[in-house]
């Protein structure tokens, strides 16, 4: 007897590839961070939901669910309008004696998981964790398959249209997995952390150096008695090629970057010496270069023309940069403290997270101020806005120096309920 057909709704995402609400973070593998909706439009309940530890990660959005992890060991999977819990799995803990800043620092396996999930269109969810494994879970949260790397893996991962997944380990690779049978394609050896996002364009995949290795020294001083590696600032953007793994260009950032996004010709990303560029994606040479003022950690979004960057200190702004040009169209500097959280661009508002508690919402054209939402502490994630313009966004207590448990929480949020009502029409 045949078993029924399962049908899923998906529509066109920017890269061409097709894409339901927002599955992974930057929302495809372009990493533009947009989606075609307006707050006008939005419809859905609010709510929260509480882990037992920090949620650094950002939330991936399908099929009807919210995906997301936790320092307390979980990827949690949500009913997406009510914030009901549909299952939780949890992480075995390899190694009980790595805790405090070790872990912190993925010098031993732990369980933490701060990597941001991907989700197929049947409901299969991707991810990382600190016990130095990559994840294959099923629509009802059983194992499929784990895929052991040599390092903590923090950053995001990136599913494109072929069934590549692409993510980084603190091993200092990159690596591209067969998203079936969780087998390893290839791995490049970065010479520094992996957990950039990995952007991909036709036969390319894009991405950049984070701390470590020949980068900058790792780990931070507030681990005694361990080997650091060197540093040096080489630190780069790289392309390599999506099939085989060879390097096809490298150029230099001299610091870290949280990685970039891809449109047509240009890759586009940003460093914490305050270099905002626009690299030709065949050759890497520069287009131009954007001075903000500040760190840049984060990734950029990008519609319409417009690339949105956050910075840390100085500056600590929302910048719209024309995509073209590199020339700013405005400045938003709202937030007292920095923002460490990515930009996500609907139709009309940016939103960006901010180390003062609050995930903020600016009008797309003006950077004009719309709306913010306190949170349980710092928003380092990136807000997932789903295709009914609802938004989604978690919270943390400071990473870094810690041997604390911290605090966590996941909301949605309706822009709807938070813009201010017209003023009457006056005839």
């Amino acid at each position: 007897m045949l078993k029924a057909a399962v049908y899923v709704t998906l529509v066109v995402g920017s890269s061409g590839e097709k894409t339901l609400d927002w599955p992974q973070f930057g929302r495809t593998s372009d990493y533009h961070s947009f989606n075609n909706v307006r707050d006008a439009d939005a419809k859905g309940e609010e709510w929260t939901f509480k882990a037992n530890d920090r949620m650094v990660g950002s939330p991936a959005v399908a099929l009807g669910r919210t995906w997301l992890g936790s320092d307390d060991a979980h990827m949690y999977c949500l009913n997406k309008d009510t914030g009901k819990q549909l299952w939780a799995f949890e992480v075995p803990n390899p190694d009980p004696k790595c805790i405090g800043n070790y872990c912190e620092h993925g010098l031993c396996r732990c369980n933490k998981v701060r990597s941001d999930p991907a989700v197929d269109s049947v409901g299969n969810v991707y991810f990382g964790s600190y016990d130095f494994n990559v994840y294959k879970l099923d629509i009802n949260g059983k194992l499929v398959w784990s895929f052991l790397t040599g390092g903590a893996i923090f950053g995001p991962v990136t599913l494109d249209q072929d069934g590549i997944l692409f993510i980084g380990s603190f091993d200092n690779n990159l690596y591209a997995i067969d998203a079936a049978s969780g087998k390893k394609k290839w791995s490049f050896d970065l010479q520094s952390h992996g957990d950039s996002t990995w952007s991909v364009s036709g036969d390319l995949v894009l991405g950049m150096s984070n701390e470590g290795g020949l980068c900058t020294s790792w780990p931070p001083p507030d681990v005694p008695g361990v080997n650091r590696t060197s540093g040096g600032g080489h630190c780069f953007v790289f392309a390599l090629n999506k099939t085989t793994g060879e390097l096809v260009w490298k150029q230099k950032t001299s610091q870290p970057a949280g990685g970039g996004l891809v449109v047509g010709e240009t890759y586009y990303g940003g460093a914490w010496t305050g270099a905002f560029s626009a690299y030709d994606v065949s050759t890497g040479a520069k287009k131009w270069t954007a001075e903000v003022g500040g760190g840049i950690e984060s990734h950029p979004a990008y519609y319409d023309g417009v690339v949105f960057v956050s910075t840390e200190t100085p500056s600590k702004s929302l910048y719209a940069i024309n995509a073209t040009t590199g020339q700013q169209i405005w400045k938003y500097s709202g937030a007292p403290e920095e923002l460490n959280g990515s930009p996500s661009v609907s139709l009309d508002t940016v939103y960006v997270g901010s180390n003062d508690h609050y995930l903020y919402a600016v009008d797309r054209t003006t950077g004009a101020f719309k709306f913010k939402v306190e949170t349980c502490a710092n928003v380092f994630s990136s807000a997932a806005i789903d295709d009914d313009g609802r938004v989604y966004i978690t919270c943390n207590t400071g990473t870094g120096p810690t041997s604390v448990k911290g605090v966590g929480a996941a909301y949605a949020i309706n822009p709807r309920k938070h813009l201010a009502p017209l003023a009457p029409l006056v005839v």
